[in-house]
Formats: C-alpha cells, structure tokens, sequence
C-alpha cells in the first residue's frame, strides 16, 4: 500500500513542479508506473531520477506510525516525497512539520505538513529539498504546537537519509 501511494505522490510532486512540461509528465508517468528510470533523453525532455529512500520509524514506543521518503531529481531539483501512515490525527492545537534534522543546533525546516492529518491517520506531502540537504543525518516529522515553531519539537517520525552527495 505504501509503495502504490508513493508512486502515485511521485507522478503529483513531478506535475506539480513549474518547471516541468507535459512532455516531463509522460516520462515520469512511464517511469513511476513501471518502476525503472525512463533512459530516453532529449534536448526537450529530462527523466526523474531516484536518489534515495527514507524508511521514516516512530520514535515512541508502542506507536504504529510509519513512513517513507523517496528523494527525487529532475532538472537538477532534487524534490522530497513523503507518505504517513497509522499517524495520530492533529487537533486544532498542533501540526505537524518536517525538517532536516543532525543535531539540536543543526537542522533546517521544511515545512508543515498539509494537509492537516485526520481520522484516517495518513498524511502525504512532497516538495523542494535545499542544495544542502546532504548534510543533513535524518528527516524528522515533529508535532508543533507554534505558529512559526524556530527548532524542531517532539519527534513523531524518523528516518536516516543516505545515498546523497
């Protein structure tokens, strides 16, 4: 179930993106849906390219939250896509927020989770990763309680980042 939501998030964060032109949507649609990179290449086109994948753990015991990351690159953009899943819904005193995460004074947001998790407990998101993101250990996904939270909170979802450079 994770991988059919992540391919599906895959094909949305690619035609979501401004750079990307409808004949950009087909070489993803070909290269999401058959699960090999597209190897054709133009001057007009360019294929997704997969980096990385972040198996995303709870961090409280007992919890069932899990999740995946799959980083994603095109045009030179590297882009992040994110799926939850067994995630306690948000009340309407907190959010949730993803972050690069190393240490408690290394770390960078991302941004919030939207929309807001409800009652079913899954989340998706996808967007840009900086030019810096391989610095970074870990993504985390944290509950906030702030508007405009400055360093991460508590830590609802983990995951080690490897295989960029």
């Amino acid at each position: 179930m994770i991988v059919a939501a992540v391919v599906v998030l895959v094909v949305t964060l690619v035609t979501r993106h401004p750079h990307h032109s409808n004949s950009d949507l087909a070489d993803a649609t070909h290269s999401s849906t058959t699960t090999t990179t597209a190897t054709t290449s133009s001057s007009s086109t360019s294929a997704v390219k997969y980096l990385a994948q972040i198996n995303l753990r709870s961090a409280a015991a007992g919890s069932k939250a899990v999740g995946i990351a799959e980083i994603l690159e095109q045009h030179s953009v590297r882009e992040i896509a994110i799926i939850g899943q067994h995630v306690p819904a948000n009340t309407k005193q907190n959010s949730y927020e993803v972050w690069l995460y190393s240490s408690p004074t290394h770390f960078e947001k991302l941004g919030f989770v939207s929309p807001a998790v409800g009652k079913k407990g899954t989340f998706s998101d996808a967007r840009a990763l900086p030019a810096n993101a391989a610095s970074y250990r870990a993504l985390i996904v944290t509950t906030e309680t702030a508007e405009k939270p400055t360093h991460p909170g508590p830590i609802l979802l983990r995951g080690t980042i490897t295989g960029l450079s």
